[in-house]
């Protein structure tokens, strides 16, 4: 992004030889910069002397800006590494929202009871047989059941009842026999059976249900069930029968009818002015908004980080391209000075320049070429860097190309202007109101807990019976599932109160504190921001002021070097005389380039602050 500028110069130089057009400024800056490149690349494929030697077989990688802020995004661990982070909200996200999803459950089961004999000797009180005599009453036991007889008053007799060989005789509504008539026992021991061998049963079940969890906190089931059972015991009573046709066909018609089924829904809800009610109240839907506000933040937190990224890298491609030019400098004034070097002794050789002035030469050189040495270093500390920031391989050299291109307009910034899009637009600041959200919704979560839990719970379930029989096959049992043996439906109401509601009330203060410090953060935020874009805008202004200085004593420098060139060509200036005139446009350059690319890095920090370096938008639209 590029703010808009007032009071431009008629001439922004761009160069180190400052030409008077921009145009050609650019093209001449362009050529330099080749110029240097080659160097470079002829450092990286034969072996130099000093600093230079350190960049022998490195492989050179020219690199715009717009390519560095690229391989940022693509490559940079650290930029990939805070990208997880969001995506690790998204998946959590989805999660939450999966607790709306219907769930689908599926059972089967096989089982089997076996039955076997086992038997035990039991002492207990037994029933002895009574045996009646046909001498005692007249008649046998056989004449006795024949059907009513006459005692000797002509009353007749009648048996009441008889249990094996037990008799009891009425006559005229009393017991004629008593003696006869009462349980003989004694006390035996004999064998008893615990339990007996019978056919195994089996049996084998099949369920299928779905739920699904609704927004407003209720819950949804409903299922099917079918069974197919064997069994060797029926209620034969209820059938008609006494006893068991036969095991396999126990009640007739050549079947055992083991088919049933089961049909069942459930209902629960929490009432509107319950606990567990709405978004706020229900776990799901909390946990959904939670997840909702936790993505937006990590989207925020994410940009916010980025950006503070994507700075570091674009500062530290700002500073190899002063590395960069400071080197182009060092290497054009050795240059300079090594061809004055030779002038110099040619004029010594025909005695029209003094040793002291000869000497004057050599030293200037000397220390043109530790400043180069100085200069390398940088270069080669700063290509370190910004590889080291890119996940480059260590073997590479980067070479800044095309940054004269980024080069823009100097001019004021608009301070009110800047505040309100960086307010806005600043991903920390939003990521703090985002917070605030969050904390908003935990406290009406809180508030909505100190209210009753009252739930409704409704039921329904229709269900076939075999307790004397089922359906001969699951077909029969499915068609007349709506024709149940059984209905049970259930309306209950749920109600829980914890006594003192302790921890509600201290959830409640939590949540409280919680959103009051979200609310400072965002202030201290926006406090901090405005002291951040405040100092921006006086840097720039600062830096307009310096730029302004730093090309008007380049101009200066240039229009003296250039004017002691013609006079040492006519011997009219000392060696002194133009040394320091060599001396002046180059410290003229150094200033030039450090003040031209403070100004770009002032710009960076401008659009990170509001989100937007290396294109990113980071308003609260995102």
């Amino acid at each position: 992004m590029r703010f808009p500028r007032a009071g431009l110069p008629a001439l922004i130089i761009a160069s180190l030889l400052l030409p008077a057009a921009l145009s050609a400024s650019v093209e001449l800056a362009r050529s330099e910069q080749g110029r240097v490149a080659a160097i470079i690349q002829h450092a990286t494929g034969s072996q130099q002397p000093g600093v230079a030697g350190l960049l022998f077989g490195r492989k050179p990688a020219e690199l715009s800006r717009r390519q560095v802020m690229q391989l940022a995004v693509g490559q940079s661990p650290a930029v990939l590494a805070n990208e997880q982070s969001r995506t690790i909200a998204e998946a959590s996200l989805q999660r939450q929202n999966a607790e709306f999803d219907w769930v689908l459950g599926l059972t089967t089961s096989i089982s089997q009871t076996s039955f076997n004999e086992r038997t035990e000797q039991i002492t207990r009180e037994r029933v002895t047989t009574v045996t009646v005599s046909g001498d005692d009453l007249g008649d046998t036991v056989e004449d006795a059941q024949d059907g009513p007889q006459v005692g000797e008053d002509g009353e007749p007799v009648a048996v009441t009842d008889s249990v094996g060989n037990l008799l009891c005789i009425t006559v005229a509504g009393e017991i004629a026999n008593p003696e006869q008539c009462a349980l003989q026992t004694e006390i035996s021991t004999n064998d008893e059976f615990a339990s007996v061998d019978a056919d195994s049963t089996n049996a084998w079940t099949f369920g299928a249900s779905t739920s699904r969890v609704f927004g407003v906190g209720s819950q949804l089931q409903f299922g099917l069930g079918v069974s197919r059972r064997t069994k060797n015991f029926y209620p034969l009573d209820d059938a008609g029968l006494i006893a068991p046709l036969s095991n396999s066909d126990p009640i007739g018609n050549g079947s055992r009818y083991p088919w049933t089924s089961r049909l069942f829904a459930e209902y629960l809800t929490p009432l509107p002015f319950s606990k567990g009610y709405g978004r706020y109240g229900s776990a799901a839907a909390l946990g959904v908004e939670l997840a909702k506000i936790n993505n937006q933040q990590s989207i925020f937190t994410e940009q916010a980080v980025r950006q503070s990224l994507l700075l570091q890298i674009d500062q530290a491609y700002w500073g190899h391209v002063r590395s960069m030019l400071r080197l182009q400098s060092a290497v054009a004034i050795r240059e300079n000075l090594e061809a004055r070097l030779a002038s110099a002794e040619r004029r010594f050789r025909q005695r029209a320049l003094t040793n002291y002035e000869l000497a004057q030469v050599q030293s200037a050189l000397a220390s043109a070429r530790a400043r180069e040495q100085s200069a390398w270093v940088g270069f080669v500390a700063s290509s370190d860097q910004l590889v080291n920031l890119l996940a480059m391989d260590a073997g590479t050299v980067v070479l800044p190309a095309g940054f004269y291109d980024e080069l823009g307009d100097i001019g004021l910034l608009d301070r009110n202007t800047l505040l309100k899009s960086v307010l806005d637009d600043n991903p920390g600041v939003n990521a703090s109101r985002v917070a605030v959200r969050n904390s908003e919704v935990l406290m009406q979560s809180a508030e909505r807990n100190l209210k009753p839990d009252l739930n409704v719970v409704l039921s329904l379930e229709l269900s076939q019976s075999d307790r004397v029989l089922g359906y001969e096959n699951m077909g029969d049992s499915l068609s007349n599932l709506f024709s149940p043996d059984n209905t049970n439906w259930f309306i209950g109401v749920q109600y829980k109160l914890p006594f003192g509601k302790n921890a509600e009330k201290a959830r409640r203060r939590q949540a409280s504190i919680r959103l009051t410090r979200s609310r400072d953060t965002v202030l201290l935020d926006e406090v901090d921001l405005t002291s951040q874009v405040n100092a921006l805008a006086a840097r720039n202004n600062a830096s307009m002021t310096l730029v302004n200085n730093a090309e008007q004593r380049l101009r200066l420098a240039q229009t003296a070097f250039d004017r002691a060139n013609t006079a040492r060509d006519q011997g009219s200036i000392s060696e002194f005389e133009y040394l320091s005139i060599v001396s002046d446009l180059d410290s003229a350059r150094l200033a030039w380039i450090d003040q031209l690319v403070d100004q770009q890095q002032i710009e960076s920090s401008a659009q990170a602050l509001q989100g937007k370096l290396g294109g990113q938008q980071g308003g609260a639209g995102q």
